[in-house]
């Protein structure tokens, strides 16, 4: 395991680390019986725990799936059967808030539907779950991934490398929490999702890897859409292997792609994902793939000539990284030419009029449309085919829910041609067309967009005889107060920072791209990642390019702030673990006696007081009071808090407890309980108070967790 992280490097023989663990290392751990999924589940908790539901707040995962250790002791029991390991056997992951997981919310980060309960899986949940892996939670978002790192009903994650700046682009970066969940080792892999750049920012912040498919590849169905013309799912992983992985499982045909548009549309002919992947991902494992390729970076977006008044701002550290990159590509055998970049020239020549699209035989009012008409059918559609009572229809939803501001937040300097129009919206679905592909000229516009890309990319790129495009994902990077600050917000909404380069039209005109860490800048200590862009379809060419380029430079580090804990390191010697099976350990319960709350100048104090009952083979210190334990909490309420309450993550309003035992033949079991406190909502501005317990009962030995919350002191008092 040469890769891992280890607490103790002396005893890197004999441990083995969560931290940026591959899932090749992970299955290899459960495999060999160093770690069960129980366990493993159960240690993403810890991390979780620590700096995401407390410590530094990052708030990346707002909802914890309440039947994760089900998911992960039935996949241990399939190891202890002896049946054959799936694919992900075992392997935890997060997807992010608008993506379909049965029988869980999926509001999409809005508070319009935050009661919606999906009725089915996703279809990459459902091929994710056929293939072992394990969910853990979902991850935070803007309401309806309607921009980047506005607040939505769970807040928005922060950033692991330097909380004085965004974790994602301001504008388009909604799959923020995916990202930083990943980067912060809280699971082995994310799915986000991406419509502008909310896949690749955030991959870019936290240097993590992102892909971004070519049309129809990667399954939509069961994933709210945006815009359903540029809509792609994206896997947020820490590695080009750990991507190989996923996709291996990813992509496949959906037999039913109800609300995959690419999939269902007939306009254009696409190419199946079955002629266009590998039989394993693995194969395009080629270290030397960039050897004898010409490569074109756009001078745009590395300081040089920029044909268009608005122009791309970058950052000097940004340079600096690329200048580095460049001297690694032209190691690795290519030739590396400074070129323009037509197509963006093309389609934002009349941004500065207004005019944000400009593509030939585009209709002329299509911007307009793909703004409310065919954003309201397909969120019609989607509501629809969820079946929910009251929610079946967008015609359900208070218009003034779906997007609202946080209490004094900025709404920055958006073009007006791009907003969403939620009245209008609203009333859509009154007078629709039976389908979607009924809406008129949706059959030019599409054919128009095809050609753009052919005609301003793709031919371009063969007539400077480029094997692929390659660019620094962003020139620049937002300050955290972008939200609040009119100074931070304008320099969060200009060219190169308020998107990803390539800005919408690389999702418009379907460009596939793969992003790779390219290092972190000197001055702010933030990451930046390096864009592969080519033609549509030529994913693998793409994938074998940017695994060469990670495979020679390896520029990805791990966020600063969130180091290894304790419970990171698995031993690997003298610890064969049987694996659990369901039924063998009863499963340690905790009930709740007593819970108390006084406020007093402005402050609240909190207690909560339980029974943890502990079936007699897993061995378990005795604690205070018998099998009782309890805790006590204290959070000032700051003016700030009590306004923002509502946008801060629901984790704030959660007891977690997570219990772990082992029986003495090394079985495993867990149980996962979320407590919310009614009784402190509606005091005190509705303030949130984090209530966190996590005990590890593991052979004779109980380990007393101490966390800090910023003001909020948890003591957990066991003896």
């Amino acid at each position: 395991m040469p890769r891992s992280y280890y607490a103790d490097e002396d005893q890197a023989a004999e441990t083995f680390s969560l931290v940026d663990a591959t899932i090749s290392e992970l299955e290899h751990a459960l495999s060999a019986g160093w770690i069960t999924s129980v366990d493993l589940v159960a240690r993403y908790l810890r991390r979780i725990s620590v700096y995401d539901a407390a410590g530094l707040n990052l708030s990346a995962i707002p909802i914890l799936n309440p039947t994760v250790f089900d998911e992960a002791a039935a996949s241990d029991a399939r190891r202890a059967a002896g049946l054959p390991a799936r694919p992900l056997e075992g392997i935890p992951y997060l997807v992010k808030d608008s993506i379909k997981v049965k029988g869980m919310t999926v509001a999409s980060g809005s508070p319009a539907f935050e009661n919606l309960v999906a009725t089915e899986d996703a279809a990459c949940v459902q091929v994710l779950r056929e293939a072992g892996a394990v969910l853990l939670g979902r991850t935070n978002m803007p309401a309806m991934a309607y921009g980047g790192m506005q607040r939505g009903s769970y807040g928005r994650a922060e950033s692991p490398y330097n909380q004085e700046y965004l974790t994602a682009a301001y504008a388009s970066g909604s799959s923020n929490g995916s990202a930083t969940a990943t980067t912060a080792n809280f699971c082995a892999f994310s799915l986000g999702s991406e419509t502008v750049s909310s896949g690749r920012s955030p991959a870019s912040n936290n240097s993590i890897i992102a892909y971004t498919p070519s049309k129809g590849l990667l399954p939509l169905r069961g994933v709210w859409p945006l815009y359903p013309t540029c809509d792609v799912l994206v896997p947020h992983t820490r590695t080009m292997s750990d991507l190989f992985k996923v996709l291996d499982v990813l992509a496949v045909v959906d037999k039913t792609p109800i609300g995959d548009f690419w999939n269902e549309q007939k306009i254009v002919p696409l190419p199946s994902v079955e002629t266009i992947r590998p039989r394993l991902f693995d194969e395009l494992k080629e270290g030397s793939a960039l050897h004898g390729k010409r490569i074109g970076v756009p001078s745009m977006y590395i300081g040089g000539k920029d044909p268009l008044p608005d122009k791309v701002c970058t950052r000097p550290s940004v340079l600096k990284l690329w200048e580095r990159t460049k001297d690694a590509l032209e190691a690795c055998g290519a030739t590396v030419v400074e070129v323009d970049f037509p197509m963006v020239a093309t389609y934002e020549a009349k941004a500065s009029l207004g005019e944000l699209v400009s593509v030939k035989d585009l209709p002329e009012d299509w911007h307009s449309v793909e703004r409310c008409q065919l954003v309201a059918h397909s969120w019609d559609d989607f509501l629809a085919a969820n079946g929910q009572s009251g929610l079946d229809s967008l015609a359900c939803v208070d218009p003034e829910t779906i997007f609202p501001l946080a209490p004094g937040s900025l709404r920055g300097t958006p073009d007006a041609a791009n907003q969403l129009r939620w009245h209008e919206m609203v009333e859509y679905p009154k007078n629709k067309p039976d389908s979607i592909f009924e809406i008129p000229n949706l059959e030019r516009a599409i054919k128009a967009l095809e050609n753009a890309r052919k005609e301003t990319f793709e031919q371009w790129m063969d007539s400077q005889g480029l094997d692929v495009v390659v660019f620094p994902a962003n020139g620049d990077i937002g300050r955290a107060d972008a939200d609040v600050d009119p100074e931070a917000s304008l320099y969060a909404w200009k060219n190169g920072v308020k998107y990803s380069n390539g800005n919408r039209e690389i999702r418009h005109l379907g460009i596939p791209t793969v992003s790779v860490p390219m290092g972190v800048m000197e001055d702010t200590n933030m990451p930046v990642n390096l864009t592969f862009a080519g033609k549509a379809y030529d994913d693998t060419k793409l994938l074998r390019y940017a695994y060469a380029f990670e495979e020679f430079t390896h520029y990805r580090q791990v966020p600063p702030r969130v180091p290894g804990l304790d419970s990171d390191v698995v031993l690997t010697i003298g610890n064969q673990q049987s694996s659990s099976v369901q039924g063998q350990v009863e499963l340690p319960g905790v009930t709740i006696t007593e819970q108390s709350k006084c406020i007093k100048d402005s402050t609240v104090y909190v207690e909560v007081k339980g029974n943890l009952p502990c079936s007699r083979d897993a061995q378990l210190k005795q604690l205070l009071d018998g099998n009782g334990w309890s805790l006590t909490a204290t959070y000032p309420v700051s003016a700030r808090d009590g306004t923002w309450s509502r946008w801060t993550s629901p984790a704030l309003v959660q007891t977690i407890v997570v219990i772990v035992a082992h029986t003495n033949t090394g079985q495993t079991a867990a149980s996962l309980i979320h407590y919310l406190i009614d009784a402190l909502k509606g005091d005190v501005h509705d303030s949130h108070t984090l209530l966190y317990l996590l005990a590890y009962i593991r052979k004779e030995r109980l380990y007393h967790i101490l966390d800090h919350c910023q003001n909020l002191f948890v003591q957990v008092l066991f003896l």
